[in-house]
């Protein structure tokens, strides 16, 4: 009976472990948006790069261009296209590519406004040169943006170990209609704001490295549908639209054909800390349904075992009272039956113990 009561005390907790295990499996929390910056803006930053990617490979061909110079073998014999006559060209103590640019000053009209600035050593033939190429170019009170600027250089002096760096600053730039998810679910768009942008890439043979950091201000978006009956997507949209300023910040490591996309932002401990509550107390609902449900299929079965257990301890209290009278019937039979008188002293010192 001890052990039968043991088992069904372990029954009885049994199912609390249970819940507690599904819970910790499946309970909603804070934490699960911690990758929300992830989701909203990764893509976006993703195509931006796959856009540079594929202006960077329609440059390649021109600054690798083959060396039109001769070496250290000596001169170098060049078959004409026609005529009878031949070229050569001799070691030079001081090469020089056959096209160079050193210097020169640049000034685009686009659409959103001018830009100016310099572009130093424009050539095909870094290796002849010795040197990279680099430019610096900015602008101001352009359409979109206040101001520019982007700086880089192309070093491709030693082909097999290129290196390429750029550098990107804008700042006040305006951000509009912007779509960060075109979940039917949960729409979420940008319609409005401000942004400076810092950004810092560099191409290293095949190896990608791009660090980008931004400060979003004067934000209005707009999330969600109305109507929503989900009170999770409700949650969130409230504490989207109420964001009016944030940081990012954006890695992207790889290369340009393969690469991996981080983002961080304070979206996410924005929405953490926003959503809490509301994702606490759809826990707090998630564990009594849950506590009720599982109550409610095993409350017949454990009230039959209750009572199967109640009857096996009132069987045991019965034998025990039996035998309890029956040890007593026996010992009053053994009294009677067996003298006692006389037979303290036995032969050889023995002597019974009664």
């Amino acid at each position: 009976v001890a052990l039968l009561r043991t088992r069904f005390e372990q029954i009885q907790i049994a199912p609390h472990r249970d819940i507690q295990h599904l819970k910790a499996k499946y309970n909603l929390s804070p934490q699960g948006l911690a990758n929300m910056s992830q989701t909203l803006l990764g893509s976006h930053i993703g195509s931006w790069v796959h856009q540079g990617a594929a202006w960077y490979e329609r440059a390649k061909p021109l600054l690798e261009g083959g060396r039109a110079g001769g070496g250290e073998a000596g001169p170098q014999v060049h078959k004409p296209l026609r005529g009878k006559g031949v070229d050569v060209h001799f070691n030079e103590a001081h090469p020089l590519p056959d096209f160079l640019i050193r210097l020169t000053k640049v000034s685009v009209s686009l659409g959103a406004g001018d830009l100016a600035g310099t572009i130093h050593n424009i050539t095909i033939d870094q290796p002849t040169l010795g040197q990279p190429t680099s430019f610096a170019i900015s602008g101001d009170r352009l359409k979109g943006v206040q101001s520019v600027s982007l700086k880089g250089v192309l070093n491709h002096v030693v082909p097999a170990d290129s290196k390429d760096q750029l550098a990107v600053q804008a700042k006040g730039y305006e951000l509009s209609h912007l779509a960060l998810s075109k979940d039917a679910k949960w729409p979420v768009t940008l319609t409005s704001g401000m942004g400076d942008m810092n950004i810092n890439a560099e191409l290293k043979g095949q190896a990608l490295t791009v660090h980008g950091a931004g400060n979003l201000r004067s934000l209005h978006i707009s999330a969600g549908k109305e109507g929503d009956p989900n009170p999770l997507t409700k949650a969130l949209s409230s504490a989207v639209t109420g964001v009016s300023q944030l940081s990012l910040q954006a890695d992207v490591t790889g290369t340009l054909e393969e690469h991996d996309v981080t983002v961080s932002s304070d979206l996410d401990r924005i929405l953490q800390d926003a959503a809490g509550k509301m994702m606490n107390e759809l826990a707090a609902k998630f564990g009594a349904d849950l506590q009720s449900a599982i109550s409610a299929e095993i409350a017949e079965p454990m009230q039959q075992l209750k009572d199967n257990l109640s009857g096996f301890e009132r069987m045991a209290g019965e034998l025990t009272e039996r035998v309890t009278q029956h040890k007593d019937v026996l010992n009053s039979l053994l009294g009677k039956s067996l003298p006692t008188k006389g037979l303290k002293d036995l032969p050889g010192g023995l002597k019974l113990p009664f």
